[in-house]
């Protein structure tokens, strides 16, 4: 639907049409990584409005979740519907910004170590909060997800990345009433992703 116009490297050839349908080809061919098989599971088969990803440490949520972050802002998987607009929002989020970030940062190295993908990008910017802006229209955000998600009202987004949502003091309200409807208007992506942290609201989703 949408390549990325950007020459190979010389030697190197990237199916670009595989990569949008196998997100771990994309993450082995574009990226250069090789992701563990539960992080293949992962990416293959988060595919759903809401998905839910629990780990250990070390495991390497941050990791996968920036695979996915960078795979979503070349192709932009959506309804044909919601193309016409051009833009597509990626955020992640977590309950604190520092964590947030950790996702964001991750992306930004991969991007940083794949000339291909480093032409791709329009900008980079951290003031007020963490932004990357691709040609394609494509922009990703980190943002906090304090006092019940003040900071992300007004908004929409397409892939909503929740790190941590565990530990979130108030996560029903939170995703329920502030993700959800940041999400409706364009059939966005929820994931949910954290460490476990007893049984709770995130224990019983």
């Amino acid at each position: 639907r949408r390549m990325p116009a950007v020459a190979d490297s010389p030697g190197a050839t990237i199916d670009w049409r595989r990569g949008a349908r196998d997100p771990d080809y994309f993450a082995r061919a574009v990226l250069d990584i090789h992701p563990h098989p539960g992080q293949r599971r992962w990416l293959e088969r988060s595919s759903r409005r809401e998905n839910a990803l629990v780990t250990g440490n070390r495991w390497g949520k941050s990791f996968v979740s920036a695979v996915k972050v960078i795979h979503h802002a070349l192709y932009r998987p959506r309804p044909l519907k919601y193309d016409g607009a051009g833009r597509y929002r990626i955020v992640t989020a977590s309950i604190t910004q520092d964590q947030a970030n950790l996702v964001f940062d991750q992306a930004v190295r991969f991007i940083r170590r794949q000339p291909r993908l480093g032409r791709l990008v329009q900008s980079i910017t951290r003031t007020p909060y963490p932004r990357l802006v691709f040609g394609n229209g494509s922009v990703v955000e980190a943002r906090s997800t304090q006092n019940r998600g003040e900071y992300l009202l007004g908004n929409d987004y397409d892939l909503f990345i929740f790190d941590e949502v565990a530990f979130e003091s108030d996560p029903e309200y939170v995703v329920e009433e502030v993700i959800q409807m940041r999400l409706a208007d364009r059939e966005g992506r929820l994931d949910l992703v954290s460490t476990p942290n007893g049984r709770h609201w995130f224990y019983r989703r």
